[in-house]
C-alpha cells in the first residue's frame, strides 16, 4: 500500500528534495543527522518572499491611486494650489521626481499594513472566526453544535447591504449630500444595520430583537450560502473517513483532542509539514501568500468604496457624475471579485491543501520505535 501511494505521487524517497529528511528505504524512522558544524543561524532561515513587500505595497498603490484620482478630477485646482505651495527652486532639480516617487512607495507601503491591519481584524477575526467559521471546523466537521452568531451574520450582511445602497443612491439616484440618502430605504437598511448592534450591547437581550436578528440573518444568509456552496464548493466537508482520519493523526502527533484545541489545528499541521520538510510546504506557504494578498486587495477596494461615498456627499460633489458612477461601480465589483477569491483560496487551496498533504504525509511517514 505505502509503495502504491509513493509511486501515485511521485516521491523519490532516495533523493527526496526535501532537505534529505528521510533515509532511503526507511521512510521517517530515521532522521539524518545535521552537521554539526552548522550554526543555528545557517540552519534557521527567515523566509523572505515577493508577498513581503508587494502584498503591502500593491493594495497601498490601489488605495491611494483610485483617491488621488478621484481628488485629481473634482479637485484639481486645490492640489495644484499644494503643490505650489513647494518652492520652484527645489521644483525645478532632477532630484525631486526621484524624492517625490519615493515619498510615495513609502506611503503606499505604510497604508498597505494598515490595510492589511484592518483586513485581518475584519475579514480574518470577525468575518471568519465569529461568523462564518474557520475552514478547518467545516472540513473537519468541528463545527460546534451550540454556536450561533446571528448577530454577527447579520452585522455583515446589513454592512454590505447598507454599502452598495449608498453606491446605488449615487449611481442611479444621483444623490450628492447626505441629506439626498434620507430616504425610506436608506433608514430601513440603516436600522437593519443597527439591529444587530443594539442587540449585541443590551444589557438585558431583548427576545423580540433577538427573534427578529435570527430571522433576518438565516433569510438574507441562505441565499449566499447556497451560492458558495453550489458554485464554488466552500464550506464543504471532507468525506466523513477522510475527516475521521485527520482528527485521529492530529491527535496521534500532538496528544490533544482536535475539538479542544481550536485554530492550533492549523499551526501544529502545517508546523508537523514544516518540520517533516514535505516537498508540498512551499507550495503552502504560496497559498497562504495569495489569499493574504486577495485580501488586503478586496480591503483596500471596500476602502475606496466608502472614502469616495464619504467624500462626496460630505464635500457636495455633483459634478462628473459618469466619472463617479463608473469608478464606484468598478471598485464595488473589484472588492467582491477580490473578497470571493480570497474566500476561495483560503478554503480551497491552502486549507484542504494542508490537511490533504498531512494526511498522506502521516500515512506514508511511520514514528520512530
Amino acid at each position: 500500500m505505502r509503495e502504491a501511494l509513493l509511486g501515485a505521487l511521485e516521491i523519490r524517497v532516495g533523493s527526496f528534495e526535501v532537505g534529505g529528511a528521510f533515509e532511503k528505504g526507511d521512510f521517517g524512522r530515521e532522521f539524518i543527522e545535521m552537521d554539526k558544524q552548522d550554526s543555528v543561524e545557517q540552519n534557521v532561515r527567515i523566509p523572505y518572499d515577493f508577498y513581503d513587500f508587494f502584498g503591502y505595497l500593491l493594495p497601498g498603490v490601489v488605495f491611494s491611486s483610485a483617491l488621488a484620482l478621484y481628488l485629481i478630477v473634482h479637485r484639481h485646482e486645490k492640489i495644484v494650489e499644494l503643490v505650489n505651495l513647494i518652492p520652484q527652486s527645489i521644483r525645478d532639480k532632477n532630484s525631486w521626481i526621484i524624492i517625490t516617487f519615493m515619498l510615495a512607495l513609502g506611503w503606499t507601503y505604510v497604508i498597505g499594513h494598515i490595510i492589511a491591519t484592518a483586513s485581518s481584524m475584519i475579514f480574518d477575526r470577525f468575518m471568519m472566526r465569529k461568523t462564518l467559521g474557520y475552514p478547518y471546523e467545516f472540513l473537519l466537521d468541528l463545527r460546534e453544535k451550540d454556536r450561533s452568531p446571528e448577530n454577527n451574520k447579520l452585522l455583515i450582511i446589513a454592512t454590505n447591504l447598507l454599502l452598495i445602497g449608498l453606491a446605488l443612491e449615487i449611481i442611479v439616484f444621483q444623490a450628492t449630500t447626505i441629506q439626498d440618502i434620507a430616504n425610506i430605504p436608506m433608514i430601513a437598511l440603516f436600522a437593519l444595520w443597527l439591529l444587530p448592534i443594539s442587540n449585541r450591547v443590551t444589557v438585558m437581550k431583548i427576545k423580540a430583537l433577538d427573534k427578529a436578528s435570527k430571522f433576518l440573518s438565516r433569510f438574507l444568509m441562505k441565499p449566499v450560502r447556497y451560492i458558495l456552496i453550489t458554485l464554488f464548493e466552500l464550506w464543504k466537508p471532507f468525506h466523513f473517513e477522510v475527516a475521521k482520519g485527520i482528527q485521529d493523526k492530529v491527535k496521534q502527533i500532538t496528544g490533544l483532542e482536535p475539538s479542544s484545541i481550536g485554530t492550533e489545528n492549523y499551526w501544529l499541521t502545517v508546523l508537523w509539514l514544516s518540520h517533516m520538510r514535505s516537498p508540498n510546504y512551499p507550495l503552502i506557504r504560496k497559498f497562504l501568500a495569495l489569499y493574504g494578498f486577495a485580501r488586503n486587495m478586496a480591503m483596500a477596494f471596500f476602502l475606496d468604496v466608502v472614502s469616495i461615498i464619504m467624500l462626496k456627499l460630505v464635500l457636495g460633489i455633483k459634478e462628473s457624475w459618469l466619472f463617479d458612477k463608473l469608478l464606484i461601480f468598478f471598485l464595488l465589483i473589484c472588492a467582491y471579485v477580490m473578497l470571493l477569491r480570497f474566500l476561495y483560496l483560503y478554503v480551497s487551496y491552502y486549507s484542504k491543501y494542508i490537511f490533504r498533504d498531512f494526511y498522506i504525509l502521516h500515512t506514508l511517514w511511520q514514528p520512530p520505535p
